[in-house]
């Protein structure tokens, strides 16, 4: 169905009076994170030169990339996890998702002193969450290189590590389930060492919000530049170092819907660049 979208290039722009947003509130002791939406007031989102507000060309952030090599071989693997692992102080191992493909409940990380995910590498469909919650040494996020269904959310907050969000190349849509209210919010926020998001290479859909706030030395999200629907609201707000021609940029590609709402929002990045 997205394939047959008229393409109606929109672009974003930031309005410094506008303090409104799409809240998440995350749960300290779970790391569940739940996104509402709440009435906003004008965003001033207005077209903007392509060339973007410093003048210097904007990042062509739409042209195709090539998704990286697997990082494990996963050929053969075919198990399922009936529920949800939760990789916590007292909760499961991580070795759980060892040899699984499919997770027909929910994935949380929740406060680990793990590095990487590898672990998950061969997790290709999960049908709730996953969600990522203060792991502040997790530096590498590969194994989420076969993801390609996630049901409803995910999430990746208050990890403070990770330099670069290079992974889940073969997502297409957050959010597939027909069963969950809410369904398909994409969160990123409170990631204090995250300067790129350069992955998400097949990423076309969220079905519900789009929520990118309070990572301060955050410049780009030119891994988003294949996005072409958001369902709801779209959040990209008090990131004090993100390039409003980044932001500009991946609004280019949206068309649904064609016309931004006033709900919308991309306050409180950097107009300079």
């Amino acid at each position: 169905m997205m394939g047959a979208l008229l393409v109606v290039p929109m672009v974003l722009a930031g309005c410094p009076g506008d303090d409104s947003t799409a809240e998440t509130t995350t749960d300290p002791d779970t790391g569940n994170t739940t996104a509402t939406t709440q009435d906003m007031t004008t965003t001033g989102m207005t077209s903007a030169d392509s060339s973007g507000s410093s003048g210097g060309p904007m990042t062509d952030c739409q042209d195709p990339r090539e998704i990286p090599a697997a990082p494990v071989d996963c050929s053969g693997v075919d198990g399922t996890l009936d529920g949800s692992a939760i990789i916590e102080e007292g909760g499961d191992d991580p070795s759980i998702l060892e040899g699984i493909r499919v997770v027909t409940g929910s994935i949380q990380l929740n406060r680990t002193d793990l590095t990487n995910l590898d672990f998950m590498a061969c997790v290709q469909e999960v049908g709730g969450e996953v969600n990522i919650y203060d792991n502040d040494m997790l530096t590498n996020v590969d194994g989420l290189w076969s993801l390609t269904m996630i049901g409803t959310h995910f999430v990746f907050s208050e990890n403070s590590a990770l330099v670069d969000f290079d992974g889940m190349p073969n997502v297409q849509v957050i959010g597939t389930s027909e069963t969950a209210e809410f369904a398909g919010n994409l969160i990123m926020k409170n990631n204090d060492a995250l300067e790129t998001i350069s992955g998400f290479h097949s990423l076309v859909g969220v079905n519900n919000n789009l929520t990118i706030q309070t990572n301060p030395v955050l410049t780009n999200i030119d891994g988003l530049g294949g996005l072409r629907v958001v369902g709801n609201i779209l959040a990209i707000t008090a990131n004090p170092m993100l390039c409003l021609s980044s932001v500009n940029c991946v609004g280019t590609g949206i068309v649904m819907p064609a016309t931004p709402p006033d709900s919308w929002s991309t306050q409180a990045n950097d107009p300079s660049c």
